[in-house]
Order: structure tokens, then C-alpha cells, then sequence
């Protein structure tokens, strides 16, 4: 059952000082979902292993305490060697999501709605500023790790080879086109990518002044975004790189990939030309050549 928080208009009776919000079985206030995430039991927990009424446990006690018990363990006696207890500790693993590494639906549908429930409340460590800074820097140095780079590029491709997660994604940028989230100037951002620094620093050599970059979403020719626009003229220039306009995302072959985008700007009376990211820089210049006419 998930505990629904509430003003209960007294304090924590775990002596933080705070307003208590939840009332457990036991008839105890609290300010947190579980007691242990109050701030003086969490206090209290950290400054050492405790026992009973509070009293610290010395090292001599712990000691103690642990050779009983593995000599309890050894004891064939024991009921830690009865199969019925033994039974009781397998289930219990095979159960438990975290033991396994594996949730059931309802297991999951359990802690979203308890974690919905802690971030709405204004009194969770959620919602405190040193917590999110502490979630940000986090997020920062995973994403910037190897795994992280990893885990997300293989999400990415699993995602992406899904034909119904593609559809979806498909009819929800359809819809945004048709209610007006997306304009000229309010799409996602786009930053130049490595292979169109370098083409713009060729046409700044060969035709400087002439072209514009256009990929950060300034320009549009119906709904597509050129990468270069060539002023005053309607001349425009695609920069492909070899992943996200390859066979493996497109599902068609190079070829035909390159006719449906000069078919579709000569439909706007556009004329394009198509660079490849893994093109040479010789091979790009005589394209670039021809397509200003130059001979």
C-alpha cells in the first residue's frame, strides 16, 4: 500500500523538528515516507552502529556478535540450517528486485508512484537545491564517461531499430509540426558537427561571403533545415554524416537517399548539393566547383 502524504498538523516525532506529514501503523508521526530517511535517524545512523535504546555497540561487542552467529550457521541444530528457514531466505531473494536486478511490472509500477509522490512533495530531499545540484553534477560525469557514452549510443540504436518506437516518434514530431511547437527559431538547438566546421571553413577560402550557415534551424525550406544557404540565391547544401543518413537509419540505399532530398528541394525550386562527412577534402572541392559553375 503507498503511503499518500498529509499535513498532520504536528511535528516529527523522531525529533528533526520538522512538520510531519506521514502517520505510520505504529501511531508515530514522521516527516519523511520511512523513518529511516528522517534527518535525525539518518544523523543518529551515521555516527555509528547502534543497539538497543540507542546504546553503541564497541568493536569487542561486534566481534562477539559475529562469531555467534557463524558459529549458529555451523550448528546443524540451528534454524538457520532447517529448510523451511532456507526456503524462507530463497524466496525472499527471488522476489526482491534489487537482489535479483530484475523488477516485476507491478514492482515497477510501485516505486514510480512512490518516487512521483516524493518529488511533488515540497518537503522531500528531492526537491532541495543541494540535492538537484548533486543529481546535475552526477548526470554531468556519466554522461561524459565512457559507459555513459556507451549505454546511451547502444539506447539510442535499440530505440531507433524498433519500427513501432520509430512510428511513434514519427506521429509526435507530426503533431507538434501541426500545433505550432516547433517555428523557425524554437526547434531543438543545433550546434555545427565537426564535418561542417571543416566544409564551412572551404567555402569561407573558395567563396567567402557567399554562403551562410543555416543548421542552427535560421532557414527553412518547408520542413527541412539546409545546413548551408548561398545568399541571394536558391542554392543550398546538405552535410550527411554517415550514421544518421546511412542504409542502417534510412532503410534505403545511399542513392536513393540523396534523389528524395534534390527532389524534394527542386520541388521548392531549390537547388542542393549533398556532401558526405566521409568524403575528401579534394573530392568536395571539385563538387563545390561544379556546382557554382566553375570549370
Amino acid at each position: 500500500m503507498i503511503r499518500v502524504p498529509q499535513m498532520t498538523g504536528k511535528l516529527c516525532d523522531y525529533g528533526c523538528g520538522r512538520q510531519a506529514i506521514y502517520t505510520f501503523k505504529n501511531g508515530k508521526n514522521c516527516c519523511c515516507k520511512h523513518n529511516q530517511q528522517c534527518p535525525s535517524i539518518r544523523k543518529k545512523n551515521s555516527e555509528g552502529t547502534t543497539g538497543h535504546k540507542g546504546r553503541s555497540f564497541s568493536i569487542e561487542e561486534r566481534k562477539q556478535a559475529s562469531k555467534k552467529f557463524k558459529s549458529l550457521w555451523k550448528d546443524p541444530k540451528s534454524k538457520f540450517n532447517t529448510e523451511e528457514y532456507r526456503n524462507k531466505i530463497k524466496n525472499f531473494g527471488e522476489h526482491n528486485g534489487f537482489y535479483k536486478g530484475e523488477f516485476t511490472t507491478e514492482q515497477l509500477n510501485k516505486i514510480k508512484d512512490g518516487n512521483r509522490i516524493a518529488w511533488k512533495n515540497p518537503l522531500s530531499t528531492f526537491n532541495s537545491k543541494e540535492y538537484r545540484d548533486l543529481l546535475k553534477k552526477r548526470q554531468k560525469e556519466f554522461r561524459s564517461s565512457i559507459k555513459g557514452k556507451l549505454l546511451s549510443s547502444n539506447a539510442a540504436r535499440k530505440r531507433w531499430s524498433d519500427e513501432n518506437e520509430k512510428k511513434k516518434h514519427s506521429e509526435t514530431i507530426k503533431e507538434k509540426w501541426n500545433i505550432g511547437c516547433y517555428t523557425n527559431n524554437r526547434t531543438p538547438s543545433g550546434r555545427k558537427t565537426k564535418p561542417e566546421i571543416q566544409l564551412q571553413e572551404i567555402l569561407d577560402l573558395l567563396f567567402p561571403e557567399k554562403y551562410r550557415y543555416t543548421g542552427d534551424h535560421s532557414f527553412w525550406v518547408g520542413r527541412k533545415n539546409p545546413d548551408f544557404k548561398m545568399n541571394h540565391k536558391k542554392k543550398v547544401i546538405e552535410v550527411f554524416g554517415v550514421y544518421w543518413h546511412g542504409k542502417e537509419m534510412t532503410k534505403v540505399c545511399n542513392l536513393q537517399h540523396e534523389l528524395d532530398y534534390l527532389s524534394y528541394y527542386r520541388k521548392y525550386g531549390y537547388d542542393c548539393l549533398i556532401i558526405w562527412e566521409n568524403e575528401s577534402k579534394s573530392s568536395i572541392i571539385n563538387k563545390l566547383q561544379d556546382f557554382q559553375g566553375i570549370t
